[in-house]
Formats: structure tokens, C-alpha cells, sequence
């Protein structure tokens, strides 16, 4: 999958074989590649991309609706390997014109802030939205880091895994190998 693309990855498609200590997982598979494809190497980070997924497993960079590629899949990974749904907004309803724009607000409350050279992949309506998303963050207090969440089934391994692969910009989470 290293020259390609998924636009379904998500927990129903992670199939894993459980290991034994030290290593959680012995062997780790991907199902359902329908929607795979090759996007090309020279496309610009600021071509338009298109809508993939659902909201919560979508990266920011999808979410704005920029060029992506596999540091999607990546940031996907992350989030579907919560039962949780960490991004889902609790007020407002998934049919809502509203929805995607919360969830981007979740992504950045607890992967913030966002990089200052997100400028070199988005255009500056987007970090205009960026920017827009970061002052309601602060006005409203909405801070969420994810390193002080607590969670009884999050082991501290898991959490040092996910915030080194949830990068808000995705030049900066781990490579496909």
C-alpha cells in the first residue's frame, strides 16, 4: 500500500493477530481496499482534494479538503484505534452541514496547536479557517491535550504511540514503509 491511497481505513479494516509480550500484535493486515488508489507523486499539497471516509477518521488535511496522501492513512490508523471516537462532537448531530467543521475543531484541541508552517500545504483561506479554529479554541477554553487524557484502557505505551503518529501536519507524522 506504500504507493497508494485508502479512503477506508478504519477499525473494521485493521485486522490484527494478537502476539505475546513485548509485542502486542504479531501480525497486522488491512481488508476492504476498495477505494484504493495511486495518487501521483508530483501532485501540489494545495491541489483541491476530495471528501473520503467518515468525519471522525478523516484527516486534517482531508478535512480541508487538501491533496492527501499516506500520512492520511496514517492519521486514520490513530484514530480508529480508539473505540471511543475521540473526534465526535457531542452536541452536534452527525446529519449536521456543521459536523465536519466540529470534528476539525476536536482534531485541533488535542493535537494543537497547529504548525507554524502549515502555510507551506494550505492556502490562506484554509489557515484562515485554521486560524478562526484556533481563537474559538482559546476563547471557549476548549483545550483537550491529548497527553493529559486518562483512560483505564489506554496503556501509557498506546498513548506515547498515538501522539507520536496524530500530527496535525502531515509532514510530520512517522512514513509509510
Amino acid at each position: 500500500m506504500r504507493d497508494r491511497n485508502s479512503t477506508s481505513l478504519r477499525s473494521d479494516n485493521i485486522l490484527v493477530n494478537h502476539g505475546l509480550a513485548p509485542a502486542r500484535f504479531s501480525d497486522v493486515q488491512l481488508g476492504d481496499c476498495g477505494d484504493v488508489f495511486v495518487v501521483g507523486q508530483k501532485a501540489s499539497p494545495l491541489q483541491d482534494g476530495h471528501v473520503i471516509g467518515a468525519a471522525i477518521f478523516r484527516s486534517p488535511e482531508a478535512m480541508l479538503n487538501l491533496c492527501w496522501r499516506a500520512p492520511t492513512d496514517i492519521w486514520s490508523f490513530g484514530a480508529s484505534g480508539n473505540k471511543w471516537h475521540i473526534f465526535k462532537p457531542n452536541d452536534v448531530p452527525f446529519e449536521s452541514d456543521e459536523y465536519p467543521l466540529q470534528v476539525l475543531i476536536e482534531q485541533v484541541s488535542i493535537f494543537r496547536p497547529v504548525p507554524m508552517n502549515y502555510g507551506g500545504i494550505a492556502d490562506i483561506e484554509r489557515l484562515g479557517l485554521l486560524t478562526t479554529v484556533m481563537i474559538l479554541i482559546n476563547e471557549h477554553i476548549l483545550r483537550k491535550p491529548f497527553h493529559l487524557s486518562t483512560d483505564k484502557e489506554l496503556s501509557v505505551e498506546d498513548k506515547t504511540f498515538i501522539g507520536k503518529i496524530m500530527k496535525l501536519d502531515p509532514r510530520d507524522r512517522p512514513a509509510v514503509r
